[in-house]
């Protein structure tokens, strides 16, 4: 996983908990889980001095896709139980839809290719 502050690389991010100290003001989060080309989850994060701010990184559905289902999410709310849930439930109602349609057009794609 990747973290940038203000444009920053943060070195040492691990999935948990990470302390990173930055001085009291709005910041520009970003974080993104994967290799080149993955779009950062980005977040303004106000800083209060001698407070602890929490902020939360949730993993894509996919790796690829539809842009919407690509992008973490970065916010000072941690994801619930109710909420990994029917991410879940959507990551399989996809599957569901899309597993078929490749094996269709994969089929018919065989299908044109030697009888066209």
């Amino acid at each position: 996983m990747k973290v940038t502050i203000d444009g920053q690389a943060v070195p040492g991010v691990r999935w948990g908990s990470t302390y990173i100290p930055v001085v009291p003001g709005e910041h520009v989060v970003t974080a993104v889980q994967g290799g080149p080309g993955k779009i950062p989850a980005r977040a303004v994060v106000p800083v209060v001095a001698g407070q602890v701010t929490q902020i939360y990184f949730r993993a894509p559905l996919f790796g690829r896709g539809p842009r919407k289902l690509c992008i973490g999410t970065l916010g000072p709310v941690a994801p619930t139980v109710e909420d990994i849930r029917r991410e879940r439930r959507y990551r399989l109602y996809l599957l569901s839809f899309t597993m078929p349609m490749m094996v269709v057009m994969t089929l018919l794609s065989i299908y044109l290719l030697y009888h066209a």
